[in-house]
């Protein structure tokens, strides 16, 4: 398979999250979503989001609240795996930051991988830098009437009968276009 034999497109939320939900990945809000085609078949998905924590970049850059406008996250990035050899992975998240890029004054992109399961390859050979795992945490899971667990999702659970579990620990990925910006996190490769 060649490039020239795929075409991104803009998708709707709706597009995207059926897209994710067949490759049994979580949906996820975001600011953009991108589509890669292969004869009009939808292949692979770009997913841009706001940061889904504002301590990130008050963490990596050092940054208040006051002043993280321009900091996004690739919050979804998935392919079918029949379309992942040849770098159409690499050259399809290249266009999806250029046309990002073009549409949102972009300072930092960061995103986040499983290291055991994702492949880093298509973010490295984008200009991202590895910046080690995020840090260790826990959530909580509020036992249900039915005996099963639901993820606590608002407020501290006090009272709520359930179990903290450890939330897996992620690869930070990281790519800074504004060159006035310096991380604190200690780059790893």
């Amino acid at each position: 398979m060649k490039k020239t034999d795929y075409e991104i497109r803009t998708i709707t939320k709706t597009t995207a999250d059926i897209f994710l939900v067949q490759h049994g990945i979580p949906v996820r809000s975001g600011t953009r979503y991108y589509g890669l085609f292969h004869q009009n078949d939808l292949v692979g998905v770009a997913v841009f989001n706001s940061m889904s924590s504002q301590n990130t970049a008050k963490g990596c850059f050092g940054l208040d609240d006051t002043s993280q406008t321009g900091f996004y996250e690739v919050g979804r990035f998935v392919m079918d795996a029949a379309h992942e050899a040849d770098a159409v992975p690499t050259w399809f998240l290249s266009e999806c930051i250029e046309r990002f890029r073009n549409e949102l004054e972009t300072k930092a992109l960061f995103a986040y991988i499983d290291p055991v399961t994702e492949n880093s390859t298509p973010f490295t050979e984008n200009g991202f830098g590895c910046y080690g795992l995020t840090p260790k945490r826990s959530d909580f899971y509020e036992k249900l009437d039915d005996g099963s667990y639901k993820m606590h999702s608002r407020g501290k659970p006090q009272g709520v009968s359930g179990e903290w579990r450890p939330r897996p620990q992620k690869g930070r990925l990281l790519r800074i276009f504004d060159r006035n910006l310096t991380a604190t996190w200690v780059k790893t490769s």
